[in-house]
């Protein structure tokens, strides 16, 4: 198989990873335990694997560290409520990226590092390895 073949299947791969965790993460608010906390995994799986599916020959690790990272960044991000911000807030889109008004919690960086260690886990096995 043609490695530009692999590569291609590698992504298809990734990108399906990431598309899945969508009705997971947005199914996953109708229960209580899950709400707080599938949410937080998948959040972190698709962010990992769409990242992982454009820089595919990235390491994954480093891929899943800056979106551990930036993601507890954007959990700090609520600790600030100026009027623009909590506009964008109260909509659907913007509390899906941004987070709920008032809502941060340092419990949830424990769910974006165990979120970030799932998404390692799935899409480490489909990076494209450097050749020696």
């Amino acid at each position: 198989m043609a490695l530009r073949d692999l590569i291609t299947k590698r992504r298809l791969a990734l990108a399906s990873v990431a598309l899945a965790t969508i009705p997971f993460g947005l199914l996953a608010n109708r229960y209580r335990w899950w709400d707080g906390n599938a949410g937080a995994f998948a959040y972190e799986v698709l962010f990992i694997a769409a990242a992982q599916t454009v820089f595919i020959r990235s390491r994954t690790i480093i891929i899943a560290l800056i979106v551990f990272v930036a993601t507890c960044g954007v959990e700090l991000l609520q600790l600030y409520n100026a009027p623009w911000i909590v506009a964008v807030r109260d909509t659907f889109p913007g509390r899906l990226l941004l987070g709920a008004n008032y809502g941060f919690d340092p419990w949830d960086m424990v769910r974006y590092l165990i979120g970030s260690a799932i998404g390692l886990a799935i899409c480490f096995p489909f990076r494209e390895r450097q050749a020696p």
